[in-house]
């Protein structure tokens, strides 16, 4: 991102950061400007929003149907292993069903060092239907080894587990259409606008694929 950050101000491009929206305003559906919460208004020829639209459309005062969406609780679970994992991936996602891993991410999410050899730090994110699911991390082992991740003789030397209630988005057919139903009403709202991002297209997952869908639909 910093990468990325420094190549758009190369090339004049301004960033404001930490400054939330206040309004929007539209002139004869286009958006025309934008107020911050530092009393700065940004006029504007076009607009991309990355972030649900609802967030749109309340801004502008109208009047929609905010879909309901339901949570999967999520643990996350950090081990440290004494052997090196045997693959060179960042992160692995796991759509099994007969397994509760998700994604696998095989660089440090509780130091700041950088992807390193055995002692090597990994993540798991695991889909669990129950609150504290007995015997997990070494469930979640396992599934490491099944899935030829780490070594069948490596061992824990850490492990540490974490939940989050509203960890992952129960994305069913009635809440994609009533996001699309919104996207529609805010397109109609403001044409010089382009809303992506997680839930509009295939390409919404990572940040990676919503900066290159935003770089498609420029071009």
């Amino acid at each position: 991102m910093q990468g990325l950050e420094k190549r758009l101000l190369q090339m004049g491009v301004k960033i404001i950061t930490g400054s939330a929206i206040q309004s929007i305003r539209i002139v004869n559906s286009r958006v025309r400007s934008i107020s911050l919460g530092d009393n700065q208004t940004v006029e504007l020829d076009k607009l991309i929003w990355t972030v649900p639209s609802e967030f749109f459309l309340k801004l502008t005062g109208a009047s929609f149907n905010y879909p309901a969406i339901k949570f999967r609780p999520v643990k996350i679970i950090d081990f440290i292993i004494d052997k090196e994992v045997i693959t060179d991936r960042h992160f692995i996602c796991c759509y099994d069903p007969n397994m509760v891993s998700y994604r696998v991410t095989l660089y440090p999410n509780i130091t700041d060092t950088k992807r390193q050899r055995a002692p090597h730090h990994l993540t798991v994110e695991a889909f669990c239907e129950e609150v504290d699911p007995p015997n997990l991390a070494e469930k979640i082992f396992s599934e490491l080894v099944r899935m030829k991740i780490i070594p069948e003789d490596a061992s824990p030397i850490f492990v540490n587990e974490n939940s989050i209630q509203q960890g992952w988005p129960i994305i069913t057919a009635d809440y994609n259409e009533d996001q699309n139903v919104n996207v529609e009403l805010a397109l109609n709202m403001a044409k010089n606008s382009h809303f992506l991002g997680r839930g509009k297209t295939a390409k919404s997952h990572f940040t990676s694929e919503v900066l290159e869908h935003v770089y498609e639909e420029l071009i």
